[in-house]
C-alpha cells in the first residue's frame, strides 16, 4: 500500500499483519493530490519501483529477505523489480477471468477496438460465450471514454510473461473453460473469491472482515436493503 493509505487507515482498523508502505509521490493527499490522473500513474510507477526496490534492500538487510513479490495486475512494474533482485514474481488478478481475458486479447490485437461501428462484430474469446460489443467492460464499449484507465487495464499484460505464477480471485468450477485457456498461456491457480471465511465455508469463525479498513461498516444497512429483495434475485 501507499504511505498516504497506510497513514489514513484508523487505528481501531489497523492491519493484523505488519505493512510496510511504499510511495506513490503524494505521500500527503495521495490521489487527490495529483493535479491529473496521467500525472498520478507517472508517478506511482516511478516513485513506486524506486521505493519498493528499497524496501526489498532494506528488509534483506535487516535479516529478512524477500523471497517473492506478490503484486495487482495494475501495477505491472512491480514484477520489473522483482526479477531486478532475483526474486519470484506472482501477479494477482482481482477482476474475474473473463474480463481479463477480453483485456488480454485486445492488448495481443486479437480484437481490434474499437467494438462498436457499421463493421461491429460479436466478440468471440476462448471459453467465454459469445459477447455483444455493448456487453464487454464500460473501459472497451466506450472506446475513448477513459483512455488513462483503459491503457492501465490492457497494461497489466505488457509484461505478464516474466511473472513466474498467475494468481486468480475466483474458483476453478465457476470459470474453468477460460481458466483452462489461460493455464496454457501461464502458470496460473485460482484462489478466490478472497472474502473472509465467515461468509465462505466458517472454518475460520472470527474471520468476518478483511482486517485492513477505512471505514466502519454499515452492514445492518446493506441487509436491510437486501431483505426488500426477492430471493435469488441480487448478484
Amino acid at each position: 500500500t501507499t504511505v498516504f493509505i497506510s497513514k489514513s487507515i484508523p487505528p481501531q482498523f489497523a492491519p493484523l499483519i505488519q505493512v510496510r508502505p511504499i510511495s506513490d509521490g503524494y505521500d500527503e493527499g495521495g490521489f487527490s493530490q495529483a493535479e491529473s490522473t496521467p500525472a498520478y500513474l507517472s508517478s506511482l510507477r516511478a516513485n513506486g519501483s524506486k521505493t519498493l526496490a528499497r524496501l526489498v534492500k532494506t528488509l534483506s538487510e535487516e535479516g529478512d529477505p524477500v523471497k517473492a513479490v506478490i503484486y495487482d495486475g495494475f501495477l505491472p512494474w512491480a514484477v520489473d523489480v522483482a526479477k531486478q533482485f532475483g526474486l519470484v514474481g506472482v501477479l494477482f488478478f482481482t477482476q474475474s477471468c473473463a474480463v481479463n481475458c477480453i483485456y488480454y486479447h485486445i492488448q495481443r490485437g486479437l480484437i481490434r477496438v474499437p467494438l462498436s461501428g457499421p463493421n461491429s462484430k460479436t466478440i468471440s474469446i476462448p471459453g467465454v460465450p459469445e459477447l455483444q460489443p455493448r456487453e464487454a467492460p464500460s473501459f472497451i464499449h466506450r472506446y475513448g471514454s477513459y483512455p488513462f484507465w483503459f491503457d492501465t487495464v490492457l497494461g497489466q499484460f505488457s509484461n505478464i510473461d516474466q511473472a513466474n505464477w498467475v494468481l486468480c480471485n475466483v474458483f476453478y468450477e465457476m470459470e474453468k473453460e477460460v481458466v483452462d485457456w489461460m493455464a496454457n498461456l501461464w502458470r496460473v491457480r485460482t484462489i478466490g473469491p478472497t472474502i473472509p471465511s465467515y461468509y465462505l465455508d466458517k472454518r475460520l469463525e472470527d474471520d468476518k472482515d478483511y482486517s485492513l479498513q477505512f471505514f466502519k461498516p454499515n452492514t445492518t444497512l446493506c441487509r436491510d436493503w437486501l431483505n426488500t429483495k426477492p430471493s435469488g434475485s441480487v448478484i
